[in-house]
């Protein structure tokens, strides 16, 4: 079951990998209209004392999330368009933005933190790996 999951030519693997990469889309939406509350909430950041600091913090959460939004857009547009290979693509490079977003949680929030990032990463990986057919077809 699970090597014909992967397979390239699964019909149902575009659409985990879609959903897999809305998850972005409402983190950036929220990061974007509540930057304040994702901090919070989200990722357990800390706002600085000085009003100045949080300007800057929250406009970076505002920045990130746009950065989020983008990257589910360009998933929605490779899933609508049928591009399996860029979906994979697409995939793989968010597994590369979940390690490097676990290694910033766990700069701020302290060791452990960046698994709320890192569950993701053999996840995308392993969907981007099965879109461009790292497992082979289904005989």
């Amino acid at each position: 079951m699970a090597s014909s999951l992967l397979s390239s030519t699964s019909p149902v693997l575009p659409n985990i990998a879609m959903t897999l990469l809305a998850i972005p889309a409402l983190v950036g939406t929220f990061s974007l209209l509540l930057p304040r509350t994702a901090l919070a909430k989200v990722f357990d950041f800390p706002l600085p004392a000085k009003q100045t600091d949080q300007a800057v913090v929250v406009s970076l959460t505002q920045l990130f999330g746009a950065r989020d939004t983008f990257m589910s857009g360009a998933a929605l547009g490779a899933w609508y368009t049928g591009d399996r290979m860029m979906l994979g693509y697409l995939c793989m490079l968010a597994a590369g933005v979940s390690v490097v977003d676990g290694v910033a949680q766990a700069g701020v929030s302290g060791p452990g933190s960046e698994w709320k990032h890192w569950w993701l990463v053999p996840v995308e990986a392993g969907i981007g790996a099965g879109l461009m057919g790292w497992f082979g077809a289904v005989r």
